[in-house]
């Protein structure tokens, strides 16, 4: 059964979401607290979009999706911690930009299943999920990368996106907490 979740989060992370003078994005995957054998599915399709703010927020371009694997699929260990796994993305238009230009944002289009190891009915397990994490792309010419991390909270699920895969980047203002559709 599919599980759409109905949101576009606009997160709090314009403060640390640096923008590229090139077109690459550096996206990495991590799990925290997951069933260790449980298996893990995640696609990733990053896309970049303009909004022009002198408009009413209206669109003034197309979505440019980015290149590059978007799947990772991985095991837990019997410690429930996966490290970070990377992927690289390539848009077909530069990301930098100057104060002048329309807003930038990325939208990473995120789908993923967590399977238990044992076949077991556990809450959440076994069902593919849907979401839309957005985040700004401010001026200025750092290399652009982001973490997404899927964790296990009591029994829900939890998205989580920061700048980079240390534990201490995530915060409670970024997580979604996913809910199974009721069977």
């Amino acid at each position: 059964m599919r599980k759409r979740i109905g949101m576009f989060l606009g997160l709090s992370v314009a403060a640390v979401l640096p923008a590229n003078a090139a077109t690459n994005l550096k996206l990495q995957c991590v799990a925290r607290d997951l069933t260790p054998g449980a298996h893990v599915w995640v696609e990733v399709r990053p896309e970049y979009h303009q909004t022009a703010m002198a408009q009413g927020g209206q669109d003034s371009g197309v979505l440019q999706e980015a290149k590059g694997e978007s799947v990772w699929q991985f095991d837990v260990p019997a410690s429930g911690q996966v490290a970070p796994i990377s992927h690289d993305f390539t848009f077909p238009v530069d990301l930098d930009r100057t104060r002048s230009d329309p807003v930038g944002f990325i939208k990473l289009k995120t789908r993923f299943r967590i399977d238990h190891p044992t076949g077991q009915d556990k809450v959440g397990y076994g069902e593919i999920y849907e979401l839309t994490l957005a985040m700004p792309v401010p001026p200025g010419t750092a290399a652009l990368s982001r973490c997404l991390r899927l964790r296990e909270v009591g029994d829900k699920l939890t998205v989580e996106t920061a700048a980079d895969c240390l534990d201490s980047s995530f915060g409670r203002r970024r997580q979604v907490h996913l809910q199974p559709p009721h069977r």
